[in-house]
């Protein structure tokens, strides 16, 4: 089946994991290094790089920098995140909740003068935004590129609204998600999207303090938000990279069996446990101490080299 691993595949190499793991490991790699040299050979200045909840896009784009950097370039990463609006101007939702979400909560304006000016070669100054006052802080951190390449990331990297000022010349789009899922006798067992909500369940539980019932309950409007303001901009594009890896649910199995158990049977999310607690049971386990500590994996099972804080 067309994106798909196959389970009886995944178990087998489960007996000796290191070849295995080092292979996709290995692929994964190349792929970044191929998009780090194909950015330069083309001149581009700026990487839009965006995708959905739980794809990896943070780690990609630090394991971008390093790439940049054995190549003799530096790497800058600029985060959408810190052109939110003061919450004064931010929108909600009926239930009077702010939406981080949409296009509208992010100063447009400033984004496309910041880039115009990035990619002019120009100095300038960047915001930063201040969650816990809730107001952004403009002109924060002074920037000029040079011959530096910035990567610029958020779910709404890829909307033309924010690069009105750009040329094409200058940027250059980089789409990730978990694009393949897992089968077993030709019958899908564990789609992508389900990949996607592994990996945000154990990182909101282990890393942001946020229970299974949280995260299922954030859920349904994370793919709500995506299909208005990620997946449209899939299929337009420069280059698209799947971040599944073949073992990972046997690194994940085991944790995420605890906290799906934690959930009782009177609790409206019991049947979402039980379904997924019994298809992972069909996994075998690996180790995630067989996983290098620059793996993708790492941004949501722990142990990698890489500081989610910058």
């Amino acid at each position: 089946m067309k994106n798909m691993y196959n389970l009886k595949t995944v178990n087998e190499n489960a007996k000796n994991p290191k070849e295995f793991i080092a292979e996709y490991e290995k692929k994964y790699d190349s792929t970044l290094k191929s998009f780090a040299v194909k950015t330069i050979e083309e001149k581009k200045k700026i990487i839009l790089l965006t995708g959905p909840s739980g794809s990896g896009k943070t780690t990609t784009a630090l394991k971008l920098k390093d790439d940049f950097a054995a190549l003799g370039h530096s790497c800058v990463l600029i985060s959408l995140d810190n052109f939110f609006k003061n919450k004064t101007e931010m929108p909600k939702d009926p239930m009077g909740k702010y939406e981080f979400e949409k296009l509208e909560a992010l100063e447009i304006p400033l984004i496309n003068q910041k880039l115009y000016e990035l990619a002019s070669g120009k100095k300038t100054k960047l915001p930063y935004f201040d969650f816990n006052e809730g107001r952004r802080i403009d002109d924060a951190t002074e920037m000029e590129l040079g011959n530096s390449i910035a990567i610029i990331e958020g779910i709404h990297a890829h909307n033309e609204s924010l690069r009105e000022q750009l040329p094409n010349s200058e940027f250059i789009k980089l789409y990730i998600s978990a694009h393949s899922g897992f089968e077993n006798d030709g019958s899908i067992i564990l789609p992508k999207r389900d990949v996607r909500f592994c990996r945000r369940t154990l990182r909101d539980y282990f890393y942001r303090n946020s229970s299974f019932v949280n995260t299922c309950e954030l859920w349904t409007k994370v793919i709500k938000d995506e299909l208005l303001y990620v997946t449209p901009y899939s299929s337009k594009t420069d280059v698209r990279i799947d971040t599944t890896f073949p073992y990972e649910v046997g690194m994940f199995k085991d944790e995420l069996i605890k906290i799906f158990s934690e959930i009782g049977e009177n609790d409206i999310w019991y049947e979402r446990a039980l379904y997924l607690k019994n298809i992972l049971s069909q996994f075998a386990s690996y180790d995630k101490n067989d996983l290098p500590d620059t793996s993708l994996i790492t941004e949501f099972c722990g142990g990698g080299k890489f500081n989610y804080e910058q």
